[in-house]
């Protein structure tokens, strides 16, 4: 798909779609993912030089931290992250790809729940797995608890954001100017009676 669908429809026609992303990985005067993965392929430890970043450190203890890295305890499901990391923390170029306030977590969100429950379920055969099973899941809630107090919106509404802003929980006046306004258009007329053409406007289709 990224080789051949996608650069179908590029606007630009150069090179291949949000390639600019790893602009730091691209060798000079090229602009194709493959290009990307040759330096992936031939310079290995330039390309992991490139993950030594704290904010990457971060991003990636604000996405596993909650479930204590369970989802990498089990050695099947390390292959469900591939194409995540490669996406965030190969990047270079654009940082909300490895900060964890924007909407690109959502590659990560499905795999890191599903590959929980197999690290869990593959204890099953372990000696006092019911015991040991219990135990992940109550300091997970413990875990989950504390980072969604630092940075969540249920426990605190101080630091949550979303993507560049600051998400605010407080009434502002614009915002209660727009409730106000909201609520005077809802309401019928002051007769209380809608005359024959509202009726018609408001009438369902069968």
């Amino acid at each position: 798909m990224k080789f051949a669908l996608m650069p179908l429809h590029q606007a630009t026609g150069h090179g291949q779609s949000f390639t600019w992303i790893f602009s730091v990985l691209l060798p000079t005067g090229e602009t194709g993912f493959g290009a990307v993965l040759r330096t992936m392929g031939t310079n290995p430890s330039f390309t992991f030089g490139t993950l030594l970043v704290e904010e990457k450190f971060v991003y990636v203890l604000m996405i596993l931290g909650p479930l204590l890295f369970l989802p990498l305890r089990h050695r099947h499901t390390w292959a469900f992250f591939v194409p995540a990391a490669m996406f965030s923390l190969l990047a270079t170029g654009y940082k909300p790809l490895y900060q964890h306030y924007f909407q690109y977590t959502a590659n990560w969100t499905a795999n890191i729940f599903i590959a929980t429950a197999i690290t869990l379920s593959s204890w099953k055969a372990l000696p006092g797995s019911r015991v040991r099973i219990a135990a992940a899941l109550g300091a997970v809630l413990m875990t989950s608890a504390i980072f969604s107090y630092r940075d969540g919106a249920t426990l605190q509404h101080n630091r949550l954001r979303g993507g560049f802003l600051k998400v605010g929980f407080e009434f502002t006046e614009k915002g209660q100017t727009i409730s106000r306004r909201a609520a005077v258009g809802a309401r019928p007329p002051p007769s209380g009676r809608i005359g024959r053409r509202d009726r018609e406007r408001s009438a369902p289709i069968a």
